[in-house]
């Protein structure tokens, strides 16, 4: 029995050394005869019955093809190894069957130019029946630390892709099959319409699609996408269309680790939420549809629901608890974008904070904002240079306030289109400004456009106390005016009201007055 054992490996190699001329022949002709690119082999050529058992192996040491569109010295393949796996009892008949192709240590280029062609198309087109004597029926392939390029100039679409592993299972020479697939791969660059995604990502793939190679359609029945520890479910389609590829993809996820979520986001966007953090139970749907080619993009939209979260965004360094939330993020295909956050609800330093926001045109954004809740000022003192004020303190309790109007709104305050209301309780505020400590700011504000209403408010300043009851117009423009060390610009501050004051000390408010005049 051992001496069979040990003789049957002595017989497939000698068997491969009496019919590898013959092999080595038959498939380099038909390659040669079936590409219009030539195919360049540096090292060896190797048959071989054992090293991938049961298949008969041919392996192209040091191969390389080049690339038909670019000139130079770019290539469409190049790699250490490229093996042809065959069924090892074809080698004796008329007709040698090709089951796998394996491709290690190198790097694979798809190119499409300006008019759509490619340089992947390399296979001379035939006519009248088949007598090649290779049979090429792959029903799997495997790669093995490959970089991937794809460059389509149509659709302004870049990926550079590492793959440490992926392996393919389908019949590749039918017109239609169903193939499955999984993936490793880390992500170098992926750039789709000058936006970057996922640079430096690590990504697990585990696909079973519907491949129709005639109308160029990938339907995908089941997929799971692991990016980093964020585990995507995904479903959909995508084809091949004259004026670039028709996407309809669904992805979902959910989890507890929100923070993972933010480093996902395009590079434009990630910066926002660099100091971001979070925690509890969330749901993410996010739905990609239509043509994505060069002068076209897709419609995006995202679903988010929170529950029971903890959440800490940006300088702002105190956490949100008990965040219920739902937020929907869309951008049509011309690019126009909108994202709308709706009964957040949450607590913060223990006390109830709510608010809704819609925000259109994210890059220059109009937007409409609602808020109830109480904001301790010194939390906010990181938000405001201290050119402005410094040394914050108090907090303001606010109801019913609502804002409307544009991000330049608050570059020309005298000029905007603001328009807002709400109830404002100050309690106990205090600050300094140009050498000016400002404190016992207390009463209630009621806000209404261009006009505050005032209750009780109260003020000292210079040793001097104040009290006033009435009204004030165009008081936020005139107080912007202010605070950038600008003219008035014809903003007029009407006052209409009574003025109480307990304490008064002149002197303190000449020599103040002399002192800023002086300077």
């Amino acid at each position: 029995m051992a001496i069979v054992v040990l003789s049957v490996p002595s017989i497939l190699f000698v068997t491969a050394r009496l019919i590898e001329s013959k092999v080595k022949t038959e498939i380099i002709t038909q390659l040669n005869e079936q590409l219009s690119v030539p195919v360049v082999v540096k090292g060896t050529i190797d048959l071989s019955l054992l090293k991938h058992f049961p298949y008969a192996s041919l392996t192209f040491n040091q191969l390389s093809v080049d690339d038909r569109l670019r000139k130079g010295n770019a290539k469409l393949l190049q790699v250490d190894e490229f093996s042809l796996l065959c069924n090892m009892y074809s080698l004796f008949t008329d007709k040698i069957e090709v089951k796998k192709v394996l491709l290690r240590d190198g790097s694979l280029n798809i190119y499409f130019n300006e008019k759509g062609a490619s340089n992947a198309d390399i296979f001379k087109s035939t006519s009248g029946g088949n007598s090649s004597p290779l049979a090429v029926q792959i029903k799997s392939a495997e790669f093995r630390r490959i970089r991937f390029e794809y460059n389509d100039r149509t659709q302004d679409f870049y990926a550079l892709l590492d793959f440490e592993k992926s392996n393919m299972r389908g019949n590749f020479s039918a017109s239609q099959f169903e193939l499955d697939a999984s993936s490793r791969l880390s992500v170098k660059k992926l750039n789709i319409n000058q936006e970057h995604f996922l640079e430096g990502r690590t990504i697990s793939t585990t696909l079973s699609l519907t491949v129709d190679k005639v109308s160029r359609k990938y339907m995908l029945r089941t997929g799971e996408i692991t990016i980093g520890e964020s585990v995507f479910s995904v479903n959909g389609f995508l084809a091949a269309v004259k004026n670039g590829t028709k996407v309809d993809f669904t992805f979902k996820n959910s989890g507890a680790d929100m923070q993972k979520l933010f480093a996902l986001l395009p590079d434009k966007y990630r910066k926002n939420f660099a100091d971001a953090d979070g925690s509890g139970a969330y749901t993410i749907t996010a739905t990609v549809k239509g043509v994505a080619g060069k002068f076209s993009s897709p419609a995006v939209q995202v679903m988010a629901d929170l529950k029971d979260s903890e959440l800490k965004l940006g300088k702002y360094n105190k956490f949100l608890k008990q965040v219920n939330a739902t937020a929907k993020y869309e951008m049509n295909a011309a690019g126009s974008d909108q994202l709308t956050i709706s009964n957040f609800n949450c607590t913060l330093n223990d006390l109830p904070f709510r608010f809704s926001l819609v925000l259109q045109n994210l890059s220059n954004p109009d937007f409409d904002f609602a808020a109830d809740g109480t904001l301790h000022l010194a939390e906010l003192s990181s938000f405001i240079p201290d050119s402005v004020l410094q040394d914050l303190e108090g907090s303001v309790r606010f109801s019913q306030f609502k804002l409307k109007g544009k991000k330049s709104d608050f570059s020309s305050v005298e000029n905007s289109s603001l328009t807002g209301s709400g109830v404002f309780e100050l309690q106990d505020i205090e600050f300094r400004q140009n050498g000016v400590t400002y404190g016992n700011i207390n009463g209630q504000l009621t806000y209404d456009n261009q006009v505050v209403d005032a209750r009780n408010f109260t003020l000292n300043f210079l040793s001097t106390d104040f009290n006033f009851t009435g009204s004030i117009r165009n008081l936020f423009a005139f107080i912007y005016n202010l605070s950038a060390k600008r003219k008035s610009n014809d903003v007029i501050l009407g006052v209409n009201g009574s003025v109480k004051v307990k304490t008064f000390n002149l002197s303190g408010i000449i020599d103040r007055e002399l002192f800023v005049s002086i300077v």
